[in-house]
């Protein structure tokens, strides 16, 4: 529904969420998934190993902390249609992955957070920034209120 360019997703590990997303991008003809994870997350299989080799040239894997490679990969793309947290689920880390892709979020930009159960962190961040989010089971959605945003609130 949202025919995203760009996407950034924190925490790989097999690529389930990944595999879907790129298989979105796909059908739609367009757009990028960056993906940021630890190099040792994943022990037994390859980081990534559930997408198909076919959807894998939209995917840019960075490895790394992402509190370090998320500002950096963020300067550099200037702009986000979604983000996508699924990495360490502590409220410090969180919240800076929510700060650090923020600013870049465009009018009609979602930021995702999987597993919000956890702690009230995404439910708090939202509320202070005025997003409008739901919670979908664990996973939190918002986007930016404002005139620019379609559909409903």
């Amino acid at each position: 529904a949202v025919k995203p360019e760009t996407v950034i997703e924190t925490g790989v590990r097999y690529g389930a969420f990944d595999a879907h997303i790129l298989a979105a991008m796909e059908k739609n003809g367009e757009g990028t998934l960056y993906s940021i994870d630890l190099p040792e997350a994943v022990k037994k299989y390859e980081m990534g190993y559930l997408i198909p080799e076919n959807l894998r040239d939209r995917w840019k894997l960075k490895t790394g902390d992402s509190k370090e490679v998320l500002p950096e990969l963020v300067e550099e793309l200037e702009k986000v249609d979604i983000f996508l947290h699924d990495s360490f689920h502590s409220p410090e880390h969180m919240k800076a992955e929510y700060n650090s892709v923020f600013p870049a979020l465009n009018r009609k930009a979602v930021l995702a957070s999987h597993d919000v159960f956890m702690t009230d962190t995404f439910q708090s961040f939202a509320n202070e920034k005025r997003l409008d989010w739901r919670r979908i089971n664990n996973l939190g959605l918002g986007v930016r209120r404002g005139k620019n945003r379609e559909g409903g609130g």
